[in-house]
């Protein structure tokens, strides 16, 4: 692939993937791993994958299965966004996906395994990807 060939994940410009409501081949495997990432890591707490299993009761690839559901959310609420962002900017992975992932294992906690409901991820992933966008270092 030439130097000025964006990679097949940062081709989110094309006209054909942001029309796609579902999340675009090339991107998911990338989200997929933010969000595990954030769902199953803490700094602050070194057992916390071990405290969301115990909650979960389900195994990890369900975990896994049932969480990048939310991935088509954030993708249909932010894909409208993407034709303003330079393709150097990759920090959205960090600052939407990985904190939501981190935000959906803090209410699995709480919630003794429960999935928060759509209405309630949308207003999570709402605010993560408006906050996002509107930063002063925004694109």
């Amino acid at each position: 692939m030439p130097p000025n060939d964006p990679s097949p994940y940062r081709r989110l410009a094309l006209a054909s993937d942001l029309q796609s409501e579902t999340l675009p081949q090339a991107v998911a495997p990338v989200w997929g791993a933010f969000l595990f990432e954030g769902l199953m890591t803490s700094q602050k707490d070194p057992h916390r994958s071990e405290r969301l299993l115990n909650f979960w009761h389900a195994g990890r690839m369900k975990l896994v299965t049932e969480s990048c559901r939310y991935l088509d959310r954030i993708w249909a609420y932010s894909r409208r966004h993407w034709r303003h962002l330079s393709p150097r900017h990759g920090t959205f992975e960090f600052e939407v996906i990985s904190a939501f992932g981190d935000l959906l294992g803090f209410h699995l906690i709480l919630n003794h395994g429960e999935l928060p409901s759509d209405e309630e991820a949308d207003l999570v992933i709402q605010g993560l990807v408006d906050a996002f966008f509107t930063r002063e270092d925004a694109p």
